[in-house]
């Protein structure tokens, strides 16, 4: 979930960004997607056990006053909000080495076209 959610930030800050910021956000976002990956990978190993997020809703209930819906005086209300809800969850420690392996492996890959790419934003904005 931890990627989903830099994926939708780098986005929003996209939104604002000036072209040249644009273009050097996108050259990036695979290889900090990587990183991120690697880092949560490794530290699943390092604890043994992943952690799941998942995000839950939660009841509350208030004593409203005021005039709500034409009611003046004291009323009963519900209220939602959300948290997020982390559970460990087990790994196969073998399948998670090789995640990291892989991981690592395209790592190499993904550096080099990112290089390119910003080497590409440079010129591209180059003044």
């Amino acid at each position: 979930m931890k990627p989903a959610l830099l994926i939708l930030g780098l986005m929003g800050l996209a939104a604002c960004a000036t072209p040249q910021q644009q273009c050097v956000s996108n050259a990036t976002r695979d290889l900090q997607v990587i990183d991120s990956l690697i880092v949560e990978t490794t530290q699943n190993l390092q604890r043994g056990y992943a952690i799941r997020e998942d995000v839950v809703t939660v009841p509350s209930f208030n004593w409203c006053f005021g005039n709500y819906g034409y009611n003046a005086g004291v009323s009963f209300c519900s209220n939602n909000s959300t948290r997020i809800q982390r559970t460990p969850v087990a790994i196969n420690v073998a399948q998670e080495q090789a995640k990291l392996d892989g991981l690592q492996q395209q790592r190499g890959a993904v550096e080099a076209r990112t290089r390119t790419q910003l080497a590409a934003c440079q010129a591209q904005f180059a003044g």
